[in-house]
Parts: C-alpha cells; sequence; structure tokens
C-alpha cells in the first residue's frame, strides 16, 4: 500500500495580512501530484491588524490551524 505524503506549510506572521493574504491565494492554487493531505500552520505573533480575518477567508479551501502566539523574538516563533 502507497502512503501520501502529507505536505505541511508553515507560515509566521506578525502584521502582515496583505502578504499572508496573496501567499495563501497563490497556495490554494497549488496542485501537487500524487500528495496526500495540505495543510497550512499559521503563527501568529499577536498580530494588532487583521490577519485572522485574513486567514478566515480561506477557511472552506484549505485545512489551517491558526496559533496566537506572544513572542518576543523572530526565533521563539520558530522554537529555536
Amino acid at each position: 500500500m502507497l502512503i501520501k505524503p502529507i505536505i505541511s506549510v508553515i507560515l509566521c506572521t506578525y502584521n502582515n495580512q496583505d502578504s499572508l493574504r496573496e501567499t495563501l491565494k497563490q497556495l490554494v492554487k497549488q496542485e501537487v501530484k500524487d500528495a496526500g493531505d495540505f495543510e497550512i500552520l499559521i503563527i501568529d505573533n499577536n498580530s494588532s491588524d487583521e490577519t485572522e480575518a485574513t486567514v478566515a477567508e480561506y477557511k472552506g479551501h484549505i485545512f489551517f490551524l491558526l496559533m496566537m502566539m506572544q513572542i518576543c523574538q523572530h526565533s521563539g516563533s520558530l522554537n529555536i
């Protein structure tokens, strides 16, 4: 039995809704041959813009997890 791989895309963001919207727009267009599930994990460093609403625009198109975190440094959101 051939097991299809799960593709995970991890995005870290902070007050970057316009760039995030464009990234998500391009990701939903992707077609990966012979791939299994496709997920997008978004790590939000406690944005004060409309990041959460931007992600919500894509709820019906992709599986995603939005994590709201307050981390002082970029490396913290990458768990380094």
